[in-house]
Protein backbone atom coordinates (compact mmCIF):
# COMPACT_ATOMS: atom_id res chain seq x y z
CA UNK A 1 0.00 0.00 0.00
CA UNK A 2 1.31 3.07 -0.81
CA UNK A 3 1.47 6.68 1.14
CA UNK A 4 -2.01 7.55 0.19
CA UNK A 5 -4.20 4.46 0.13
CA UNK A 6 -4.47 3.79 -3.36
CA UNK A 7 -3.63 0.17 -3.15
CA UNK A 8 -6.45 -0.65 -0.60
CA UNK A 9 -9.07 1.39 -2.61
CA UNK A 10 -8.48 0.14 -5.21
CA UNK A 11 -8.66 -3.93 -4.06
CA UNK A 12 -12.22 -2.54 -2.08
CA UNK A 13 -13.31 -1.60 -5.78
CA UNK A 14 -11.99 -4.76 -7.17
CA UNK A 15 -13.96 -6.48 -4.07
CA UNK A 16 -17.10 -5.32 -4.74
CA UNK A 17 -17.04 -5.34 -8.46
CA UNK A 18 -16.44 -9.30 -7.55
CA UNK A 19 -19.23 -8.96 -5.22
CA UNK A 20 -21.49 -7.50 -7.97
CA UNK A 21 -20.00 -10.56 -10.50
CA UNK A 22 -21.29 -13.39 -7.96
CA UNK A 23 -24.68 -11.72 -7.44
CA UNK A 24 -25.18 -11.62 -11.35
CA UNK A 25 -24.02 -15.16 -11.98
CA UNK A 26 -26.33 -16.34 -8.96
CA UNK A 27 -29.06 -14.54 -10.48
CA UNK A 28 -28.81 -16.59 -13.75
CA UNK A 29 -28.12 -19.83 -11.69
CA UNK A 30 -31.94 -19.00 -10.91
CA UNK A 31 -33.14 -19.84 -14.07
CA UNK A 32 -34.64 -23.44 -14.72
CA UNK A 33 -37.00 -24.60 -17.75
CA UNK A 34 -37.23 -21.03 -18.86
CA UNK A 35 -38.68 -19.79 -15.67
CA UNK A 36 -36.72 -17.04 -13.33
CA UNK A 37 -37.28 -18.18 -9.70
CA UNK A 38 -36.52 -16.15 -6.81
CA UNK A 39 -34.48 -18.37 -5.35
CA UNK A 40 -32.34 -21.49 -5.05
CA UNK A 41 -34.85 -23.15 -2.71
CA UNK A 42 -38.11 -22.22 -5.45
CA UNK A 43 -35.32 -23.52 -8.23
CA UNK A 44 -34.87 -26.99 -6.13
CA UNK A 45 -38.43 -27.62 -5.52
CA UNK A 46 -39.33 -26.86 -9.22
CA UNK A 47 -36.88 -29.20 -10.00
CA UNK A 48 -38.17 -32.05 -7.80
CA UNK A 49 -41.64 -31.82 -9.58
CA UNK A 50 -39.96 -31.46 -12.96
CA UNK A 51 -37.91 -34.77 -12.19
CA UNK A 52 -41.34 -36.44 -10.63
CA UNK A 53 -43.18 -35.70 -13.95
CA UNK A 54 -45.61 -33.03 -11.61
CA UNK A 55 -47.01 -30.26 -13.61
CA UNK A 56 -47.77 -27.10 -12.00
CA UNK A 57 -48.01 -23.51 -12.83
CA UNK A 58 -45.69 -21.06 -11.14
CA UNK A 59 -46.68 -17.92 -8.76
CA UNK A 60 -50.57 -18.29 -9.07
CA UNK A 61 -52.34 -15.70 -8.22
CA UNK A 62 -56.00 -15.64 -6.29
CA UNK A 63 -58.31 -12.90 -5.37
CA UNK A 64 -58.75 -13.39 -1.52
CA UNK A 65 -59.88 -11.10 1.39
CA UNK A 66 -58.34 -9.54 4.24
CA UNK A 67 -59.92 -10.11 7.80
CA UNK A 68 -61.65 -7.41 7.63
CA UNK A 69 -63.35 -8.26 4.23
CA UNK A 70 -61.35 -5.81 1.53
CA UNK A 71 -60.66 -7.36 -1.49
CA UNK A 72 -56.92 -8.43 -1.68
CA UNK A 73 -54.93 -10.88 -3.69
CA UNK A 74 -51.97 -13.64 -2.84
CA UNK A 75 -49.72 -15.94 -4.92
CA UNK A 76 -48.66 -19.14 -4.17
CA UNK A 77 -45.63 -20.36 -5.55
CA UNK A 78 -46.35 -23.51 -7.02
CA UNK A 79 -49.94 -24.89 -8.05
CA UNK A 80 -50.19 -28.41 -9.03
CA UNK A 81 -52.27 -29.68 -11.57
CA UNK A 82 -54.20 -32.12 -8.87
CA UNK A 83 -54.22 -32.09 -5.29
CA UNK A 84 -51.46 -34.48 -4.12
CA UNK A 85 -50.00 -36.32 -1.25
CA UNK A 86 -45.92 -35.55 -0.65
CA UNK A 87 -43.75 -36.74 1.80
CA UNK A 88 -43.94 -34.71 4.87
CA UNK A 89 -47.40 -33.55 4.32
CA UNK A 90 -50.02 -34.14 6.39
CA UNK A 91 -53.02 -34.19 3.82
CA UNK A 92 -53.27 -33.87 -0.24
CA UNK A 93 -52.43 -30.63 -1.00
CA UNK A 94 -52.38 -28.56 -4.61
CA UNK A 95 -50.39 -25.16 -3.82
CA UNK A 96 -46.75 -24.75 -2.29
CA UNK A 97 -45.54 -22.08 -0.54
CA UNK A 98 -41.80 -22.42 -0.41
CA UNK A 99 -40.06 -20.08 2.65
CA UNK A 100 -36.36 -20.09 3.79
CA UNK A 101 -38.17 -19.26 6.67
CA UNK A 102 -41.03 -19.02 8.88
CA UNK A 103 -42.19 -15.53 9.65
CA UNK A 104 -45.44 -16.30 12.06
CA UNK A 105 -47.02 -13.05 11.25
CA UNK A 106 -47.16 -12.91 7.59
CA UNK A 107 -46.53 -16.50 6.40
CA UNK A 108 -50.05 -17.14 8.77
CA UNK A 109 -51.75 -14.42 7.58
CA UNK A 110 -51.53 -15.62 4.02
CA UNK A 111 -52.06 -18.90 4.59
CA UNK A 112 -56.11 -17.69 5.87
CA UNK A 113 -56.69 -15.63 3.63
CA UNK A 114 -56.40 -18.63 1.27
CA UNK A 115 -57.42 -20.66 3.40
CA UNK A 116 -60.62 -18.47 3.19
CA UNK A 117 -60.63 -18.60 -0.46
CA UNK A 118 -60.61 -22.64 -0.44
CA UNK A 119 -57.24 -23.18 -1.17
CA UNK A 120 -54.63 -25.01 1.30
CA UNK A 121 -51.22 -24.79 0.83
CA UNK A 122 -48.12 -26.50 2.80
CA UNK A 123 -45.25 -24.10 3.70
CA UNK A 124 -41.99 -25.81 2.32
CA UNK A 125 -39.23 -25.27 4.16
CA UNK A 126 -35.39 -25.84 3.47
CA UNK A 127 -35.55 -29.05 5.39
CA UNK A 128 -38.36 -30.49 3.54
CA UNK A 129 -36.72 -29.75 0.32
CA UNK A 130 -33.45 -31.54 1.57
CA UNK A 131 -36.06 -34.31 2.65
CA UNK A 132 -37.43 -34.80 -0.67
CA UNK A 133 -34.17 -34.90 -2.23
CA UNK A 134 -33.09 -37.64 -0.63
CA UNK A 135 -35.99 -39.69 -0.17
CA UNK A 136 -38.22 -38.65 -3.16
CA UNK A 137 -41.39 -36.44 -3.64
CA UNK A 138 -43.77 -39.26 -2.96
CA UNK A 139 -44.58 -41.93 -0.18
CA UNK A 140 -44.35 -45.24 -1.52
CA UNK A 141 -46.60 -46.57 1.44
CA UNK A 142 -44.73 -50.03 1.12
CA UNK A 143 -45.87 -51.01 -2.74
CA UNK A 144 -43.64 -52.94 -4.21
CA UNK A 145 -43.59 -54.28 -7.80
CA UNK A 146 -44.35 -57.52 -6.09
CA UNK A 147 -47.43 -56.39 -4.30
CA UNK A 148 -48.67 -54.72 -7.15
CA UNK A 149 -48.45 -57.76 -9.30
CA UNK A 150 -49.89 -59.52 -6.29
CA UNK A 151 -52.71 -57.74 -6.42
CA UNK A 152 -53.57 -57.78 -10.44
CA UNK A 153 -53.89 -61.43 -9.78
CA UNK A 154 -56.64 -61.66 -7.41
Amino acid sequence: MDRHGKQARFNRRNQNHEKHKDRERKKEDLEYNGIKYFNMLEKRVAILLAENEVPFEFSKRFETQTKKGRPNFREVDFWLDAPRVLRGCPSSVQALEVKSRIRAGRSRCQRLELLTAGIETFTVLPHTVDLWEREGLFEDFGLTEKTIRGHKKR
